[in-house]
Parts: C-alpha cells; sequence; structure tokens
C-alpha cells in the first residue's frame, strides 16, 4: 500500500489530472442514478430541492473554510443572471428525461456538448475554427442522430428533448466564459447550488411536499456528496495539469454511464447508441487534438499575424 502511494506522489501532474478527471465524471454519474432511485420516494422537485440544501451547505462551509470571499452582488452580473437561467433549465429539462431515458442513451448523447461549445463559441465569441473543427461538429452531430433515430418507430420525444439540455448546457459554458476571470470558482458553484435549490423549492409546491424517509433523504446526501467531489476534482484536474491531457479523460463518464445503467437499473446499451457513442467521442476527440495542434503553433509563432493566416 505505501508503495503505491508513493508511486502516486510521484506521477505527474497529468496523470494525477487524469485520475481526478475520470474520478470526477464518475462522481457526476453517480449523482444522476442517486437521484433517480431517491425520485422513486420522492416528488422530483422535492428530491431537487433537498439536494440542493445540502449542496449549498456543503460548498459554503468549503467557501469558509478555504477564505474565498464571496460577493452576493455577483448575482446582478449579465453573465451569471444568464448562467443561472440556463443552469435551472438545464437541470429541470434534464432530471425529467433521466426519468424517462436509459443512463447511457444520455449520457453519450450530452457528450456532443463539446462540439456545441466550439462552434457556439466561433459564432458569438469570434474564436476561430477552421473546417476540420467544423467537418468533426458535422460528424458529431451524425452520432447524434444514430443514437436517436428520429425516423425509427422507437424515436422518443425524450430524446430529443436531450438536445434541448445540451443546448442548454452550451448557453451556460458561454456564460461562463463571460464571467471575470476573478470570480473564484468555488463562488460560481455555491451560487449555481442555491439558484438549483430555489428552483427546487418554487417548483415543488405544484408537486406536493411528502414526508421524506431515511432512504431517500441517504440517497440525496450522497449525491450532493458527489456532485460536491465532481466540483472538486474539476477545479484540481485544472490546478495540477493540462486540461488538454485530462479532457480526453472527460469521456469516462460513457463507462460509467453504462456500468451504472447495467447494474443499478438493468439498462443495456443497443448497438446503435454504442456506434453513435463511438462516433461522438472520435469527433470530439479529434476537434480536441485539432485545438491542441493550433494552440501549440500560436505559441511558437513569432506574432499574432501568422495565426490569423492559419486555418485549422
Amino acid at each position: 500500500m505505501a508503495s503505491f502511494i508513493q508511486k502516486y506522489r510521484d506521477a505527474s501532474g497529468n496523470t494525477q489530472a487524469s485520475v481526478l478527471m475520470t474520478i470526477g465524471m464518475g462522481a457526476y454519474v453517480t449523482n444522476d442514478t442517486l437521484v433517480r432511485l431517491a425520485v422513486d420516494d420522492l416528488p422530483l422537485y422535492e428530491a431537487v430541492a433537498l439536494r440542493g440544501i445540502t449542496i449549498t451547505v456543503l460548498v459554503g462551509l468549503w467557501l469558509r473554510i478555504t477564505g474565498v470571499s464571496l460577493e452576493l452582488a455577483i448575482f446582478r452580473h449579465p453573465a451569471m443572471i444568464v448562467r443561472i437561467v440556463s443552469e435551472v433549465g438545464l437541470t429541470i429539462v434534464y432530471l425529467n428525461t433521466l426519468l424517462h431515458l436509459e443512463l447511457a442513451n444520455i449520457t453519450a448523447i450530452m457528450q456532443v456538448m463539446p462540439l456545441t461549445v466550439t462552434f457556439a463559441a466561433a459564432m458569438f465569441l469570434g474564436e476561430t475554427v477552421g473546417w476540420r473543427r467544423y467537418v468533426a461538429i458535422g460528424i458529431g452531430f451524425i452520432g447524434v442522430l444514430i443514437i436517436v433515430r428520429p425516423t425509427s418507430d422507437g424515436f422518443s420525444g425524450w430524446s430529443a428533448l436531450v438536445l434541448v439540455a445540451v443546448l442548454l448546457l452550451t448557453i451556460r459554458d458561454l456564460a461562463t466564459r463571460w464571467l471575470p476571470t476573478e470570480i473564484p470558482s468555488l463562488v460560481i458553484a455555491w451560487t449555481t447550488a442555491v439558484s438549483i435549490t430555489a428552483m427546487g423549492l418554487v417548483l415543488s409546491v405544484g408537486q406536493g411536499w411528502e414526508t421524506p424517509t431515511s432512504r431517500p433523504v441517504a440517497l440525496l446526501v450522497v449525491a450532493a456528496l458527489c456532485l460536491v467531489i465532481g466540483y472538486f476534482t474539476g477545479v484540481q484536474t485544472v490546478r495540477i495539469g493540462d486540461i488538454a491531457a485530462s479532457a480526453p479523460f472527460r469521456y469516462t463518464v460513457l463507462i460509467w454511464g453504462i456500468l451504472l445503467g447495467y447494474f443499478v437499473f438493468d439498462e443495456s446499451p443497443d448497438a446503435p447508441t454504442l456506434i453513435g457513442a463511438v462516433v461522438i467521442v472520435g469527433a470530439s476527440l479529434y476537434s480536441l487534438h485539432r485545438e491542441r495542434v493550433v494552440k501549440r503553433r500560436a505559441a511558437t509563432a513569432s506574432g499574432s499575424t501568422l495565426l490569423g493566416n492559419h486555418t485549422d
């Protein structure tokens, strides 16, 4: 055991970041799994509110321990308002689809998000995206169509609703880029938790409130802990390693989704879902590769003019 710990300590920052990314992805999928189980005993939005209260307290304690200051004025920042609105909408859409679709299907479709963010950044933020990455984006959406199968008899409107979740997630990430860089990630996480909790409390009024038993409460507490682990690993991944090195490990979320779907809900993804997932991940990894190539060339270029004449 001691030798294993020593080897881990001696590992490079990129290796540690990759491990943390894998753990974080597992934590996020575990959160989805536990919420889905808890909703068997509680109304959806009551469960969201209870989980949100726990997350708000945990992240609040984290802020206090780390000494990060919290300015409530952040709620009035236009980018934060857009982020909160999109996050609330994303939560509503995503959790409802989670109750009607297999976990692996949802997880696979959501992996197109890096491609949609790349496309949106080119359209609205003026970021340079060449024809190769546009082709990768198109191939990624072909992978989504393979999973969704809009022309098949088994097509479900819930599958299409996952694409709405992807759109909202893209808007959220763009809004995050617009936020001032001096705002700590923990503060953003806390404002998200507060907003989701408020949404759950408001919408739970329409669904009714049931007295929770120990089982769903325990599930939701652990789900909240998983989200906090996801937040923590996300922050640490950026701090100790190169984003480009750990980013491919984001797609381990598909493995987690398939495993938890199989062992917890007895779900097995069909061939089109697996093929579509491979297409999406392949396109995303290629897009990531091209982004790394562009950044590497930009770093070695003598000036911005050379970069401006380059298409990736």
